[in-house]
C-alpha cells in the first residue's frame, strides 16, 4: 500500500498543533471560567470535588494542551506525541459525543470565553482533529528530533501559561457584568430584605460606596481570608462593615455561627457564577453601578 505525501502528515500535525495551541491559551486568558466549565462536566456525571480540585484540573488542562500545541508545531518527539495527542482526543470526542446524547450542556467550553462553540459544533471539531491525529500515526516511525533542551522550554511555557492564571486577574472576561453595568436588585435576586434600597440606591447616589464579597460556595475554612479581605476593603475604601455585604449561594440554614453578626444574604447560584467566575470574588459599587470587580487575590492589587 502506497502511503501519503509526506506533506499531508505535516499538515495534520500542524493543523492539530494549532488547534491545541490556541484553544489552551484562549482557556488560559480567564482559568477560573476553564475551571466553572470542568465543574460541569463533573456535575454531568453526578461527581462533585472540592472547589480547588476544579482549578487545578483546569490548569492542567490548559498546561497539557498547549504543551502539546507546542511539541506538534515545533516537530519535537513526534511519533510519541502524536500517540499522546490522539488517546487525548478519543478522550474528548467519546466526553463530548456522551454530553450530546444526553443533551446535559449548551456549550463546550474548548475555547474557553472567547469564543463558544455548541456541543454538537464540538463533536464535529473533535472527529476532524481525531482524524487529523490518526495520519500522524500512519507516519513513518522516525520519532523527528529528540531536542530536550527545547522540550524543556516548551514545558516551563506551558506551565507558566497553564497555572499563572489562578494568581492574577483574567486577561480576558467575558462576564456580563463588567465595569460601568448597571446592577439591578432582580439580577442579584435575593431577598428583598437585605437592604438594597440602603447601599444600591435608586437615586444612583455616585458618592454612596458599597462592596460586595462574594463567595459562590461558603467554606467555613475561608473565613479568615473574608476577615482580610474585609480589613482591607474598610481601609482602602475608608467603609465601615455597614457598606460590606456578603452574598453566597450557599443556603443560609447551612452556615454555621461563624457568619453570625454578618450583613450576610443569599443570591443566585448562576448569577454568582456569571458576575465572578472564581469562588472568592469582590465587586465594588458606586450607587448600583459596578466600578471595579476582582477575583481571588484582589488583596494585592493596586487601588482602582
Amino acid at each position: 500500500m502506497k502511503s501519503m505525501p509526506p506533506q499531508i502528515y505535516t499538515y495534520a500535525r500542524l493543523f492539530v498543533g494549532i488547534a491545541f495551541a490556541i484553544s489552551g491559551i484562549a482557556k488560559s486568558l480567564d482559568i477560573f471560567s476553564s475551571s466553572l466549565k470542568v465543574q460541569e462536566y463533573f456535575e454531568v456525571f453526578n461527581t462533585t470535588v472540592y472547589g480547588g480540585v476544579y482549578d487545578i484540573i483546569a490548569g492542567g488542562l490548559v498546561t497539557v494542551e498547549i504543551l502539546l500545541g507546542l511539541l506538534l508545531i515545533l516537530g519535537i518527539f513526534k511519533r510519541l506525541v502524536a500517540k499522546i495527542s490522539f488517546a487525548v482526543m478519543v478522550f474528548f470526542l467519546l466526553l463530548t459525543l456522551y454530553v450530546y446524547v444526553n443533551n446535559s450542556m449548551q456549550e463546550c467550553g474548548c475555547f474557553g470565553d472567547v469564543f463558544s462553540m455548541s456541543i454538537k459544533e464540538t463533536c464535529l471539531k473533535n472527529i476532524i482533529l481525531t482524524l487529523a491525529c490518526g495520519i500522524m500515526l500512519c507516519e513513518s516511525k522516525k520519532n523527528g528530533g529528540r531536542k530536550i533542551g527545547s522540550f524543556s522550554v516548551c514545558l516551563v511555557i506551558a506551565v507558566v501559561l497553564g497555572f499563572y492564571g489562578l494568581f492574577v486577574q483574567p486577561i480576558h472576561n467575558a462576564s456580563p457584568y463588567s465595569v460601568g453595568h448597571v446592577l439591578t436588585k432582580e439580577e442579584l435576586g435575593i431577598d428583598s430584605n437585605w437592604g438594597y434600597n440602603m447601599s444600591l440606591s435608586s437615586k444612583n447616589d455616585q458618592e454612596d460606596i458599597s462592596v460586595l464579597i462574594i463567595m459562590r460556595n461558603f467554606e467555613k475554612r475561608e473565613i479568615c481570608y473574608i476577615r482580610k479581605i474585609e480589613e482591607e476593603l474598610c481601609k482602602r475604601y475608608r467603609i465601615n462593615d455597614n457598606g460590606i455585604f456578603l452574598l453566597t449561594a450557599t443556603p443560609l440554614k447551612e452556615i454555621t455561627e461563624c457568619a453570625k453578626n454578618k450583613n450576610i444574604y443569599n443570591i443566585d447560584y448562576n448569577f454568582s457564577k456569571k458576575i465572578i467566575h472564581a469562588n472568592v470574588g469582590v465587586v465594588v459599587l458606586k450607587g448600583n453601578i459596578i466600578q471595579s470587580k476582582w477575583q481571588q487575590n484582589f488583596l494585592h492589587l493596586q487601588r482602582i
